[in-house]
């Protein structure tokens, strides 16, 4: 039995009968062989003809693998390198294969790959078992020779010590023992026997599952003819051919040319009739073959059954018959000299129709050339016509290389699909562990993944990602201790958003034929038609109607915070300036965010831009209108970190009030701008007069500008902050938070409402 180079598709399954598929259909007319073709234009339409139906998913179809391949080349043998096997185009070509016996040829050998992936085990073990037998049937034919030899003359006994020489079965297969070189001819004596009935079991596998091959189609007279024309030509085996020969040619003949019955020796004919004792019955030879080895739904008829009962049922009766030819057999010794000359061309053309047959041993004889002896067995025709002959012309000893590679493959489709189950079994816990999950540990891993990508995406600014993600997680921080405040101004964004952009306000509207009021000056304009009747087109009444007015709106909102870093800001009152400015940037940045994404339905023009001042001896832009990807923003911490010098405040005043443009004066005049500075402080200003003239013009300019002035501050810290902000004006622009500092956060919300509340978009 020969099996196929292959990959595992599926794990081996237990099945009482792996042949319970779907039939397959040829899929399309077979031509018949072409007459005078050359051997090379043979195997290129051949080969086309095997490609084609390998296109269709045919062989994959047939096997359940979609890994066998065929190539017609110069030789028998499995390439595992490749995944092909390899079929020599000569056999076929010589023998006169048609297209249509090549494709069953090669279904034939996926028959057998079946019948290995099925049971590996048990049919590996049937070839140590095979080895066995020979080697006893060997030593047999050895003692033979021994009565025969005269071990005083150096040739006859230079020939048993060859005779009785062991050497691998296989050199490059060390693993399958060692033989001598009877043994070695036995080997191919009991093969045959499970081979043959291997191909019985194949060969009404391929019928039952390829529609066009069944008895009494055109495909299954065709393989008919295959056995009766060119395999096993003749059908008289009882001259010439040993008794254990003629039994297992007549039971795999008379399988596939069931209309025409070889004739066989009389001994040979009672052993197959003879009935045999099995399962509490009788059966002859045949019947047991049709009961119990071929392929039957609800049987198990895998290798290592059938073995089973071949070795208690048939195998002893092949192994009686070969007895009995072994004991009629009387070797003779004959000098190296009278051997013919016609025996040796005949070996040498022998060794030439198979010049590229891998894995053959380089001589039967352990190097000895086989035309300076005799014949060692008397079998050696029938070897070699059943080598020439049986459609098994792939070597058998590659069984144990595609078992190895049948179990790698296994095993690595094995622990794929255990990677595969695991990686199942983890994202089934982790959508278990992500459905327990609240809302808001959703949210955070979801911020966290975004920080990331903001981090990595924004790392070449002059900051590391390391350092980024840093400033981020303290701005985090910082947030969610002003969490209410932030709420609370977001859902003042999504009320202007969504619910105020457009106002409405009640009206008297006309004209109209019936209303609540009468129109006088209408009246009398339509005098003359009332005059004449005509009331139908008289309108001069007026009506009071719903009308939707649209508000005046800013195409921009700038909010700038202005910090005190002089040197009375302690580390409480620096981390109310964080939080202060934490407040106005990430809410406005929200707002912005909310505009950006309505802006499609909206139409809305409106952009947020928010600044960052601090000052002491002199001022620091901290954070710029145009930081659209909040870089600056998250890192104001760095800026806020350690204070010293006075609070010239006017400094960072007149350095806003400079940088308006005069487009920014005539916008902000218009109402297309909304100017807003907050100046955050915990004392006087030390140059107020300087400080009172920026406010001053700041107001003048429409920029809304108020300070906050925070902690314990003495009394002439608090005249010169009122002498600033407050005294002399028509709306006191400063509010003192006092002691009580963290009062400051809910004043700038207040502030920022009280501002940004009415804004229409």
């Amino acid at each position: 039995m020969k099996p196929l180079s292959f990959e595992v598709t599926e794990p081996i399954k237990d099945s009482p009968d792996p042949l319970e598929k779907p039939k397959v259909a040829l899929p399309d007319a077979v031509p018949a062989l072409e007459n005078n073709e050359g051997i090379e234009a043979y195997r290129e339409r051949a080969q086309a003809f095997i490609d084609r139906y390998s296109k269709t998913g045919f062989f994959a179809s047939f096997s359940g693998d979609t890994s066998i391949r065929f190539k017609l080349g110069q030789a028998f043998y499995f390439d595992f390198q490749k995944g092909e096997v390899n079929l020599a185009t000569d056999w076929f070509y010589n023998k006169g294969f048609s297209e249509r016996q090549i494709l069953w040829a090669c279904m034939h050998e996926i028959g057998h790959f079946d019948d290995f992936k099925t049971d590996p085990k048990r049919l590996m073990q049937n070839f140590d078992h095979i080895a066995d037998e020979a080697r006893k049937t060997g030593d047999i034919m050895l003692r033979k020779w021994e009565t025969v030899l005269d071990q005083s003359d150096p040739k006859q006994k230079a020939f048993l010590d060859h005779l009785k020489k062991t050497t691998p079965a296989n050199p490059e297969r060390p693993e399958m023992g060692t033989f001598n070189s009877l043994a070695q001819s036995a080997y191919k004596i009991h093969h045959p026997f499970y081979n043959s009935l291997d191909d019985i079991w194949v060969n009404n596998a391929v019928s039952r599952k390829a529609a066009s091959f069944e008895r009494g189609t055109e495909g299954g007279k065709e393989i008919e003819s295959l056995y009766k024309e060119k395999l096993f030509p003749g059908f008289d085996y009882s001259k010439g051919e040993s008794r254990h020969r003629q039994f297992i040619n007549k039971l795999l003949r008379d399988d596939n040319v069931p209309d025409e019955q070889c004739v066989v020796s009389p001994d040979v004919e009672e052993a197959l009739n003879r009935k045999i004792q099995f399962a509490g019955k009788s059966y002859t030879a045949k019947e047991l073959i049709t009961t119990f080895i071929k392929p039957r739904t609800g049987r198990d008829t895998k290798a290592g059954e059938r073995y089973t009962i071949l070795r208690r049922t048939l195998e002893p009766i092949f192994k009686e018959l070969l007895a009995k030819d072994i004991a009629d057999w009387k070797p003779e010794w004959k000098p190296p000299e009278e051997q013919s000359q016609e025996s040796e061309d005949t070996k040498d053309q022998g060794e030439k129709e198979k010049p590229q047959e891998p894995q053959e041993s380089k001589g039967e004889n352990g190097g000895v050339e086989t035309g300076e002896l005799p014949p060692t067995t008397p079998f050696e025709k029938e070897i070699k016509e059943w080598q020439e002959n049986t459609i098994d012309q792939l070597p058998p000893e590659d069984m144990k290389d595609l078992f190895k590679k049948f179990e790698e493959v296994k095993g690595k489709k094995e622990e794929e699909m255990k990677k595969v189950e695991q990686a199942k079994d983890e994202e089934e816990k982790k959508l278990k562990a992500e459905d327990e999950r609240t809302p808001q540990e959703k949210a955070t891993d979801t911020q966290k993944n975004e920080d990331e990508q903001w981090a990595k995406k924004n790392a070449s600014r002059g900051l590391s990602k390391e350092q980024l993600l840093e400033n981020l997680a303290r701005f985090r921080q910082v947030q969610a201790e002003i969490a209410p405040y932030l709420d609370e101004l977001s859902a003042l964004w999504r009320h202007i958003i969504f619910g105020t952009s457009r106002e409405i306000v009640r009206g008297m509207e006309g004209h109209f034929k019936t209303g609540d009021e009468l129109d006088i000056q209408k009246t009398i304009e339509d005098w003359g038609s009332i005059q004449e009747g005509k009331f139908e087109q008289t309108k001069i009444f007026k009506k009071i109607e719903d009308k939707e007015v649209v508000t005046q709106k800013p195409e921009l909102i700038r909010v700038r915070v202005v910090g005190d870093m002089s040197g009375s800001m302690n580390d409480e009152r620096l981390h109310i300036l964080q939080l202060a400015m934490t407040l106005v940037f990430s809410s406005l940045d929200e707002f912005q965010t909310y505009l950006n994404v309505t802006r499609a339905e909206t139409r809305s023009k409106l952009e947020i831009e928010t600044e960052g001042w601090t000052f002491g001896n002199t001022a620091e832009k901290i954070k710029s209108s145009d930081d659209r990807d909040n870089i600056e923003m998250v890192s104001i911490f760095n800026h806020i970190q350690d204070a010293n010098g006075g609070t010239y405040d006017d400094v960072a005043l007149s350095s806003i009030l400079d940088s308006l443009t005069p487009d920014d004066t005539e916008r902000i005049e218009s109402g297309k701008i909304m100017d807003i500075v907050f100046e955050i402080t915990d004392g006087g200003s030390s140059s107020p007069d300087d400080a009172r003239v920026a406010v001053d013009k700041l107001i003048e300019k429409k920029v809304i500008t108020r300070a906050f002035q925070i902690g314990q501050v003495s009394r002439s810290e608090q005249n010169i902050f009122d002498s600033v902000w407050n005294e002399g004006r028509e709306k006191e622009c400063g509010l003192r938070v006092g002691v009580n500092i963290s009062a400051l956060i809910p004043a700038i919300t207040k502030a920022l409402k009280e501002y940004l509340g009415d804004v229409s978009i």
